[in-house]
């Protein structure tokens, strides 16, 4: 049975968890993440929106790589101003005992 689908609600859940700005939903599907970091990022912004669109996802034995292509569309708390960004995101994932869980993401 392929994992692909496990690693698929992984993604489906960071976005989720971006989404709503919701720093313990980010840290307990990636857990080495800078938490403060994270959690002033998240306060500097009223609203924001990530699209994860065409995910391709590789799977080794209990490791996998996806890369999706996408938008971030956020508001900030200064200034109330629209802002959106076209992005790539690479994410490293493991499995780990209770699940897959995310090692690392970059964006450019």
């Amino acid at each position: 049975m392929s994992d692909e689908p496990a690693v698929r609600n992984v993604l489906s859940e960071f976005q989720s968890a971006y989404e709503r700005l919701d720093v313990a939903a980010a840290k307990d599907l990636w857990p080495s993440v800078d938490e403060r970091a994270l959690a002033k990022a998240f306060g500097d912004l009223e609203s924001q929106t990530i699209g994860l669109n065409n995910c391709r996802v590789q799977l080794a034995a209990a490791t996998a790589l996806a890369y999706c292509s996408g938008r971030a569309t956020y508001v900030g708390r200064l200034g109330n101003k629209l802002q959106s960004r076209q992005l790539n995101w690479s994410f490293s994932l493991e499995k780990a005992p209770r699940g897959w869980q995310i090692r690392s993401v970059e964006t450019r």
